[in-house]
């Protein structure tokens, strides 16, 4: 999903103002406010955002869906020329 910049486990990101961020693993969203005072001090609030994180659980599913039903990653499904798809689904038809 374009919508979330991926990053590695333990790789060093920036933060802008106001973010969100989202778990590659479980796709819980946060939302990550940051902003300093007048001494100087950074704060940071993150708060859980509920309805992003529905979302992405929801579009989750829906590809673990098409996956096992292709029997093919949705990024690979994605790369396919033209063509190539209908050859994969006949294929399977004609083998299962």
């Amino acid at each position: 999903m374009a919508k979330y910049k991926t990053i590695k486990k333990g790789e060093l990101f920036s933060i802008a103002k106001n973010m969100k961020i989202a778990c590659c693993d479980c796709g819980l969203v946060h939302k990550f406010e940051v902003f300093s005072d007048e001494k100087g001090f950074i704060w940071m609030r993150t708060t859980r955002d509920r309805r992003a994180t529905a979302a992405m659980r929801r579009e989750d599913r829906k590809r673990r869906a098409k996956e096992a039903c292709y029997g093919i990653s949705i990024d690979d499904l994605e790369r396919l020329e033209p063509g190539e798809m209908a050859r994969l689904l006949a294929k399977e038809h004609n083998d299962g």
